[in-house]
C-alpha cells in the first residue's frame, strides 16, 4: 500500500473565508500513547499520540504522531499487516559556517482504519544493522458504515458549502462546485486526488484560501472520502 494521501479541498480565488465545520471537529480525538519499545535504544524512534475522530461513519484517518530516525527504513504495520514503508532521507539544515544533521524528524504519519475495534499498531526503523520498533494499541469507536454517498452529503458537503462555496459555488473556479453529486465529486476526487490534499491547506502554492490545516479533522474527512474514491470502498 502505498504512503497515503497527503492534502486537501482544491484551486480557487484569493479571499474565500473558511467556516467553522461543526460536528467533525467536536467528535475530533488526540490521545498519548504509551507505548512498548523492542531494540537498540539509541535508536531515536517514539510515537507520542495519535489524532482521529470517534463516531465517524467508517473508515476513519488515524493520524501517528511519530519521531523517526534519520537514513532508516521504516514500517508501519496494523493488526500484523504492513501498511506503509519509507526511507527517512537526511535532514540537514546549512548554517553561515557549519552544517547540522539531525538525527531524527517530527512527523505526522496517517493510516485507514475501516472498522471498530482494537488498532494494533507497530512502527520498525531499520538502520544499518541497528534496529527499533515501538507498539501500542487502541481502541477505536467507529458509527455504523454508510453509503459513500450519504457520508459524502451528510459529513463533507456541508463543509464544502461552509468553506468553498465563495470561490466554488458556481464552477467559476473550476474542478468541482460544492452543490456536486457525488458521483460528480467522485470523478474529481480521482482525477485530482493530490490536489484535493494539498492546495486548501497550505502545502502547496496556486491556492490563496487555506479553509483547512494539515491533518485536522477537516482534512482527514477529506482524506477519508478520498480514500473510498479511489479504492472503490463499499460498506459490506
Amino acid at each position: 500500500m502505498r504512503w497515503l494521501l497527503w492534502g486537501l479541498c482544491i484551486a480557487g480565488l484569493a479571499g474565500c473565508n473558511p467556516a467553522v465545520p461543526g460536528d467533525v471537529q467536536e467528535q475530533d480525538e488526540s490521545d498519548p500513547v504509551s507505548g512498548t519499545t523492542e531494540g537498540d535504544a539509541t535508536l531515536p524512534l517514539d510515537i507520542s499520540g495519535i489524532r482521529f475522530t470517534e463516531r465517524t461513519p467508517g473508515p476513519v484517518m488515524v493520524v501517528l504522531e511519530t519521531e523517526l530516525p534519520t537514513e532508516a527504513d521504516v514500517q508501519v504495520y496494523v493488526d500484523g499487516y504492513l501498511v506503509k514503508e519509507e526511507a527517512i532521507p537526511r535532514s540537514c539544515q546549512v548554517l553561515p559556517a557549519v552544517t547540522v544533521c539531525e538525527d531524527s524528524v517530527f512527523r505526522k504519519v496517517p493510516v485507514m482504519i475501516e472498522r471498530s475495534g482494537e488498532m494494533n499498531v507497530e512502527v520498525v526503523a531499520m538502520k544499518g544493522d541497528r534496529w527499533r520498533s515501538e507498539s501500542f494499541s487502541q481502541t477505536i469507536t467507529l458509527a455504523s458504515c454508510q453509503s459513500n454517498q450519504a457520508t459524502y452529503e451528510s459529513e463533507l458537503q456541508p463543509i464544502l458549502r461552509g468553506s468553498c462555496e465563495r470561490c466554488h459555488g458556481n464552477g467559476n473556479a473550476g474542478v468541482f462546485t460544492a452543490d456536486d453529486t457525488w458521483p460528480q465529486f467522485r470523478t474529481s476526487l480521482i482525477n485530482r486526488g493530490d490536489a484535493f490534499y494539498r492546495y486548501p491547506s497550505g502545502q502547496d502554492p496556486g491556492h490563496d484560501a487555506h479553509p483547512f490545516s494539515p491533518y485536522d479533522a477537516t482534512y482527514r474527512l477529506m482524506a477519508e472520502m478520498l480514500w473510498r474514491a479511489e479504492g472503490d470502498f463499499s460498506c459490506s
